[in-house]
């Protein structure tokens, strides 16, 4: 009882209006109500093929093309590219950050992370992004995926008379993907902006 409890308060908290999701995981109830939200508010879903994965994420862009160019917004752990347009009270910070940079000509690309996805041998998730940076047998498999989105998605997508310039940011664990994608394609980006995160 205690459980279920804490987890509609949680649910209120969050601003979820269904406490049908008590009665399933947790994180892929909330994750499927953020992607709603994000769809009533304009946002446009895409899922990419990287090296054999199927990666997923959210773009909006102002009407008629992009004269300030692209931001590629990272979120954070324990999170979903959704926390960049749903109007959540977690993800408040970041929602008026993307209306702003929309409202000012930028177009905005939220990925999702590798939440999951990469395994050791023993079938063990690695969690996040962490373990390729002490161990060299882990093939980091977020930058793969942010080189298509700067390489081919986002150029594809791009309006005529668009600015071409692409910035990076993203926060705690997305912030750490922003550091690490600088050290390896500085040139492909035209500003990072990292937040509240650091270079293991």
């Amino acid at each position: 009882m205690k459980k279920t409890v804490a987890t509609i308060t949680l649910l209120a908290f969050l601003g979820c209006p269904s406490l049908i999701c008590a009665q399933e995981t947790l994180g892929d109830r909330l994750h499927a109500y953020y992607d709603t939200v994000c769809k009533e508010r304009g946002w446009k879903e895409l899922k990419v093929n990287v090296d054999g994965l199927e990666r997923k994420l959210i773009w909006r862009a102002p009407q008629g093309g992009w004269p300030k160019g692209a931001i590629i917004a990272l979120h954070g752990g324990g999170g979903a590219c959704s926390n960049w347009g749903a109007t959540i009270r977690l993800g408040r910070a970041k929602v008026a950050f993307t209306e702003q940079a929309i409202n000012r000509g930028f177009a905005l690309f939220a990925l999702d992370s590798t939440d999951g996805l990469a395994k050791d041998a023993k079938g063990r998730s690695y969690g996040k992004r962490w373990a390729c940076t002490y161990d060299p047998k882990v093939k980091n498999i977020d930058l793969p995926f942010i080189d298509k989105v700067v390489d081919s998605v986002i150029p594809k997508l791009r309006p005529r008379k668009s600015s071409a310039s692409i910035y990076m940011t993203g926060i705690s664990n997305g912030g750490f993907t922003t550091i690490l994608y600088a050290t390896h394609y500085p040139q492909k980006i035209r500003a990072f902006a990292p937040v509240a995160c650091g270079d293991p």
